[in-house]
């Protein structure tokens, strides 16, 4: 994993969310096109082997990682994945349980980790509370629990074995989740993309390859539902290989039967409707909602640090609504089409960043007043270009402007 870094420090790096039972890193490769500096993009995340003995994901996702690094310039898909989003890649949640049988093996692997505990039962249930399973938050729960308030994951994956199938939320409920139908064709594209890869009888379980949770089989406490419940994400969980510890010369296949779906599911993220949100009100008390829509917590909420959002939703016409205390804001006839996103952006409120002007607008007026202040050629009101700052470091510089720039540009193309 740190060589990742070393090689490719443009692009990756690699984050250390905490540590295990046992004091083993759990680690991620973060890769974006600056993947140094925080950007207004969709935060993606692929996580695998919190059973310590379900290690094909393991491996994928290790490859992935090097597929991503040593393809950026080269393939044009893997291209763009990189440059718009900001991907979080987390190939072994549970390496106590993985390595129980020491540093050198990963055969005698264990499902648990080194208390003893199902980590995927461990997270806080819509339905059964904090605790479902009875346990405290192991140091690998709490260590994913901080990430997921830290970061604004819009997709996620969670990689298992023991079955070859995707399966989608819920696990807890009967009901189906508000986006039922987009969960069941992102799931469907997976499968079948696989499907057109692999051998006939691979990743066709339940229906076809993938499958509703409550239909195949109900748990509490599972990390998909806390991701999509208490987060607003969209995670699934992919079930990989039904032998959870293949041999190693299975595994190239498998990675040749998944990679044009990893990549595919990763562009799911950059569909729907996106935009950004400039306010002066809290961004973390806003919700973002398609009217006559959401059930259990499915709307959505925009980034802290940005006010960036995606509603990752199937081609349509939709209305959107804004929320923030007692008010709200609707916007009409949004159009989704197959593809990109639809962005949408909003200004609210009556403190702008960026309006130096004194117009109550941010316009082409600011960004050259605020040019010629960085270029030295004015001294401004020291009031007015301190609420200029849109990268939260308290000094107007030249990224700020190039964020207005482009907020402008997307605001009114």
């Amino acid at each position: 994993m740190r060589q990742f870094a070393t090689d490719y420090p443009g692009i990756c790096r690699i984050d250390s969310i905490g540590r295990s039972v046992e004091g083993r890193a759990i680690l991620f490769a973060v890769i974006s096109d600056n993947v140094h500096s925080e950007e207004a993009e969709p935060e993606v995340m692929y996580s695998s082997t919190m059973h310590g003995d379900e290690t094909t994901g393991y491996v994928l996702m290790l490859r992935l990682i090097d597929y991503l690094l040593t393809n950026y310039q080269s393939d044009v898909q893997v291209s763009n994945l990189v440059d718009n989003l900001e991907i979080w890649i987390n190939p072994l949640a549970n390496p106590d349980g993985t390595y129980y049988s020491g540093n050198s093996t990963v055969y005698g692997a264990t499902r648990y980790n080194a208390n003893g505990v199902d980590l995927n039962r461990n997270f806080p249930n819509p339905q059964d509370g904090d605790h479902p399973d009875g346990n405290l938050w192991q140091p690998e729960t709490v260590a994913m629990l901080e990430l997921a308030e830290r970061q604004n994951f819009v997709l996620s994956a969670n990689f298992h074995g023991g079955a070859e199938l995707l399966n989608y939320p819920w696990d807890t409920w009967k009901r189906r989740h508000a986006d039922d139908e987009w969960l069941i064709r992102l799931c469907r594209q997976y499968a079948d993309t696989v499907q057109a890869n692999s051998p006939a009888a691979y990743m066709t379980d339940m229906n076809n390859g993938i499958s509703n949770g409550w239909d195949w089989y109900v748990i509490y406490g599972g990390r998909q539902d806390y991701m999509t419940y208490y987060q607003h994400c969209r995670e699934v969980t992919i079930e990989i290989s039904d032998t959870k510890l293949p041999p190693e010369s299975e595994l190239t296949a498998y990675w040749e039967y998944n990679r044009d779906a990893l990549l595919n599911y990763l562009s799911a993220a950059l569909t729907g409707i996106r935009g950004e949100i400039r306010t002066d009100q809290a961004l973390g008390e806003m919700q973002i909602s398609i009217v006559g829509h959401e059930l259990d917590n499915s709307w959505i909420v925009p980034d802290k640090d940005f006010g960036d959002y995606y509603r990752l939703c199937l081609p349509g016409i939709y209305q959107l609504e804004i929320t923030s205390g007692s008010e709200s804001i609707a916007i009409d006839n949004i159009t989704v089409s197959i593809g990109p996103s639809t962005r949408v952006n909003l200004i609210t409120g009556t403190t702008i960043p960026g309006d130096v002007n004194a117009d109550n607008d941010i316009n082409i007026a600011d960004v050259v007043l605020i040019q010629n202040y960085i270029a030295g050629q004015i001294v401004p009101n020291e009031t007015e270009f301190n609420s200029a700052d849109w990268n939260g470091d308290e000094i107007l510089n030249q990224d700020d402007l190039d964020r207005i720039m482009q907020f402008l540009l997307n605001l009114y193309p």
